[in-house]
């Protein structure tokens, strides 16, 4: 029998992210760095940014502190981890943009202080929350955790 016809991808249409994605993050003098982010289906709460990768876009400085937020002002967080019982203050940076499947997204972020250790020892700059992956499919993406 002959072959099927299999249109091909649409321009345009939905794009196909995973679990590991490259992700585009802009800073507020317009740098822009591209680092690996892992989308956490366990993640209800906020998006994580490692500090190291904070300081290289500009959204904070030496001191850890968001840039163009008084000090006063600065917003913290107590975030649990994997380990029961342990959390961490994270400070909390009140709108970062990235960009993830050419899908951009603008959200608050909360700043790791150490680099992020995923699964399968695989090393993320940006921990993207269940919130911000729905906001990737609203403009969009098809979340498919599963597929290759």
């Amino acid at each position: 029998s002959p072959e099927r016809y299999v249109p091909g991808k649409r321009a345009g249409g939905p794009v196909t992210i995973g679990l590991w994605e490259d992700a585009a993050v802009s800073g507020p003098a317009d740098q822009q760095a591209t680092g690996t982010a892992h989308l956490d289906t366990g993640n209800a709460a906020l998006t994580v940014m490692t500090r190291r990768f904070a300081e290289s876009v500009g959204l904070v400085g030496a001191d850890g502190l968001p840039f163009m937020v008084s000090p006063d002002a600065v917003e913290y967080i107590t975030a649990g981890g994997i380990v029961a019982g342990a959390t961490t203050r994270q400070v909390v940076v009140p709108s970062v943009t990235f960009v993830i499947g050419g899908v951009e997204v603008t959200s608050r972020v909360a700043i790791a202080e150490e680099a992020g250790l995923g699964v399968r020892e695989h090393r993320w700059d940006l921990l993207v929350c269940m919130g911000d992956i729905r906001e990737l499919e609203k403009g969009g993406a098809q979340f498919r955790p599963c597929a290759d």
